[in-house]
């Protein structure tokens, strides 16, 4: 008998086997952003590239989800999350395996571009995957405890790569982290199915260009994605350049450096789950709350940051770490479901390629910028005052010109 039909008579609750297969599958789509940036200091110095073009080359592989993001959705939308996830892991994992090879900075371009196609085919799937077995009373905190597999990635890669490439090489760190990322998507292949009890196949319509039309016209969608684009935009600054800043002004170890972004990534695993709850139970289904936090907790954060000197309390950076990914990386399950709410649900995966296409703006030039103001300046001070004032920019027609959908 078929798997989700054995669930949908309760024999047994597979929606749980999906969340776990959602998180790992998150986990590993997020390596590309969240784990190749960790060696940024070892592949800088091999390859001896400039800060600016380390930030040039995480820029090139969100420059993939920027240009493809919403044809990412359309394609899951029209094919299904089975077999779009698997495809999108297999391309960015052997990508990842290729970098580990490079001989120069050039072949770093091409390479980070096709594995951020493969990352921007996989976002809309595991989105709708969640959609498709949690119902909009729990959908929240179920995407809050999907997306915790990308800072979960991000913790891992931070506490496990570096020193795996200080006792090896970065090479061999890098190719093992592809050869993972590409047996995520065997099992998920393997394990997936659709379910019928929350989302019914008879109302499954496929996408429309009308639907398109709604999708790229919604005040609201645009709203929700300017605020996005520059937390994304940060975050992905953060999981860039934060490790070379404490190494190069805290005048902190390699490893000490890794343990601090790794801290950052788990506080924002918790938070990701937290906010889903407080959002889904707390708040009785209003999201607006949890971003406005978010982007004034993440701004202040920043602030304190750039004042920081090497004579500060290990306890202050800690708890910067924490500040960081309580609100840099812990929006992203409400704002997925944010995005599904507001759209029909045959376009719940171009609604979030919508979404992750307008972001990734974010992503691809805050860390140029960051990098070319630290380079201009010769201080970060300054690159760090940058990220909170965009932030602050994101905030305010988000604030007055947001239309909150009423509470369940």
């Amino acid at each position: 008998m078929n798997i989700a039909r054995l669930a949908a008579r309760g024999f047994f609750g597979y929606q749980w086997v999906i969340l776990v297969l959602a998180i790992a599958a998150q986990a590993a789509n997020g390596s590309s952003s969240q784990a190749i940036p960790v060696l940024a200091s070892f592949y800088q110095a091999d390859l001896r590239i400039s800060l600016a073009q380390v930030g040039l080359f995480t820029s090139t592989i969100s420059l993939a989800t920027l240009l493809c993001g919403i044809a990412s959705g359309w394609i899951t939308d029209r094919v299904g999350v089975r077999y779009v996830l698997p495809a999108g892991l297999a391309i960015s994992g052997a990508c990842t395996v290729a970098l580990s090879v490079v001989p120069s900075f050039g072949f770093l371009i091409p390479l980070g571009f096709l594995a951020g196609i493969g990352t921007t085919l996989g976002g809309p799937a595991i989105g709708k995957s969640i959609l498709y077995w949690f119902s909009p009373r729990s959908r929240a905190t179920a995407m809050g405890v999907k997306q915790t597999g990308i800072p979960l990635c991000g913790a891992l890669a931070a506490a496990l790569l570096p020193p795996l490439a200080i006792a090896v090489n970065w090479r061999y760190a890098m190719m093992v982290l592809g050869i993972v990322v590409i047996a995520t998507g065997v099992v998920y292949f393997a394990l997936y199915r659709d379910s019928a009890s929350v989302v019914p196949h008879e109302t499954r319509k496929p996408p429309s260009l009308a639907g398109l039309r709604d999708v790229l016209l919604s005040k609201n969608n645009w709203l929700v994605a300017m605020l996005a684009m520059a937390l994304v935009g940060a975050q992905f600054v953060v999981v860039t350049y934060l490790m070379l800043y404490l190494r190069e002004v805290l005048l902190v170890s390699a490893a000490m450096a890794g343990g601090y972004l790794a801290l950052v990534q788990m506080s924002g695993l918790g938070a990701r789950v937290g906010w889903g709850f407080f959002s889904d139970f707390v708040l009785n289904g209003r999201r607006k709350a949890v971003f406005l936090s978010c982007g004034f907790i993440s701004m202040s954060t920043l602030v304190l940051i750039g004042l920081l000197g090497a004579e500060v309390s290990p306890a202050v950076v800690v708890a910067l770490m924490i500040g960081l990914g309580v609100s840099l990386v812990g929006w992203h399950g409400v704002w997925i479901t944010v995005l599904t709410e507001f759209n029909a649900a045959e376009m719940a995966g171009t609604s979030m390629g919508f979404g992750a296409t307008v972001t990734h703006i974010g992503a691809v030039g805050f860390p140029i910028l960051f990098g070319l103001i630290v380079d201009a300046t010769g201080a970060y001070h300054f690159a760090w005052y940058a990220m909170a004032a965009l932030i602050f920019l994101g905030m305010l027609p988000y604030l007055f010109f947001l239309r909150e959908k009423a509470a369940k």
